[in-house]
């Protein structure tokens, strides 16, 4: 395992009325390969605010995020979120009009990853997650729930990341589909993968190896 991520005497506020309002105080805490991290809080913590820079989809305002010792804002946020990160949303952020094979080839085309041979990999993953041949050629629309999120996890692996950021990805599942999902992202972390997953979900933050709380700006670790 190696340190990965770190975050560092990070704050960051946004306008609230006439006032600048903290939503995240004075946060450091470290993120390593191979472990699944739960982020808990309730609505308004600042949990999706943290997924968000830990992600490279907001840029840091006071403190620093650091991937294997250097910068974010050195390395560059679009080149951060193209080469060293994945985001998997609890709305999927499928294409609805293709199909799920064709939703994780065009991944591939997006992320420009070089990939040889890129459908049969991207049936690959899906089967490996659960999707069959026959599931993939359908359109997404037509699949279920469950299946749309693997579909979204799937993309996510396309391109061989080591951390993958997860929104909320059991909020719109059953409970037997969530521990199915649960599952899978357990199976990421234990084959070396950072996994970290934002949640309300008591079930899936019992799973994670090390939680997360924020409260009133502050974090804590709650299981480690």
């Amino acid at each position: 395992m190696e340190n990965l991520i770190e975050v560092k005497n990070l704050y960051h506020r946004y306008e609230d009325g006439q006032k600048m309002r903290a939503v995240l105080k004075d946060i450091n805490i470290t993120f390593e390969t191979g472990k699944l991290y739960a982020v808990v809080g309730s609505s308004g913590s600042g949990k999706t605010t943290l997924l968000s820079l830990l992600s490279g989809l907001d840029s840091v305002q006071d403190g620093d995020i650091t991937y294997l010792d250097e910068s974010i804002n050195d390395i560059g946020y679009t080149k951060y979120r193209k080469e060293f990160v994945n985001v998997i949303f609890q709305s999927y952020n499928l294409i609805n009009y293709m199909t799920a094979i064709q939703n994780v080839i065009t991944a591939v085309d997006i992320k420009k990853v070089k990939v040889h041979n890129k459908k049969e990999k991207a049936y690959e993953i899906l089967e490996s997650l659960g999707i069959d041949k026959e599931t993939a050629d359908r359109e997404v629309l037509k699949i279920s729930g469950g299946e749309q999120q693997r579909v979204a996890i799937a993309r996510a692996l396309v391109h061989d990341s080591k951390v993958i950021l997860a929104d909320e990805p059991t909020g719109n599942l059953d409970d037997d589909t969530e521990d199915e999902i649960i599952d899978i992202f357990k199976d990421l972390a234990s084959k070396g993968k950072c996994v970290i997953i934002v949640t309300h979900s008591q079930n899936v933050a019992k799973h994670a190896d090390i939680i997360y709380e924020i409260k009133k700006g502050k974090i804590e670790i709650k299981k480690d």
